[in-house]
């Protein structure tokens, strides 16, 4: 959780509308938990790294207008979080998983401690919970090429 014990933001602001998409019947459901996510954070070395691939004038100010560049630049220690270039490198590259497991997944929508909680069935799912692969951790050389070739190419 980031928002309580139990529960990410995005879930816990509105989990009545995450559970009918978590219950909608898609092809395949791939989560990223904040557990993955929180292990591979872009470092002061990577964030000068991919500023050294920026060729392109449009993209250098974007870059500069990043709410965590002056961050980066302000603190040689500080890391950031990549969540979103995480979810699209597994959307492009699904082969960047090197841990996953399918479960049955739903989302507790009942005012209480758990409220907005994400949860995976080993055993009795609730009636309506769909299957979603649940990814443990990817492979980070292969995501930082994806996003070292896409540099190269601003």
């Amino acid at each position: 959780g980031n928002v309580m014990p139990t529960s990410e933001f995005n879930v816990w602001i509105d989990p009545e509308t995450a559970k009918k998409a978590y219950r909608a019947p898609w092809k395949e459901q791939i989560f990223l938990p904040l557990d993955v996510c929180s292990k591979e954070l872009m470092s002061h070395d990577d964030f000068k790294d991919l500023e050294s691939r920026i060729k392109s004038d449009r993209f250098k100010a974007m870059w500069e207008s990043h709410y965590a560049t002056p961050m980066f630049r302000k603190d040689p220690s500080f890391k950031n979080y990549i969540w979103d270039v995480l979810a699209a490198a597994v959307a492009i590259d699904p082969s960047v998983i090197l841990e996953s497991e399918t479960l049955p997944i739903d989302v507790d929508d009942q005012y209480g401690y758990g409220y907005g909680q994400t949860m995976g069935f080993r055993g009795a799912a609730p009636d309506g919970a769909q299957n979603a692969k649940i990814v443990y951790a990817v492979d980070r050389a292969k995501v930082w090429k994806m996003v070292e070739d896409v540099f190269n190419k601003l």
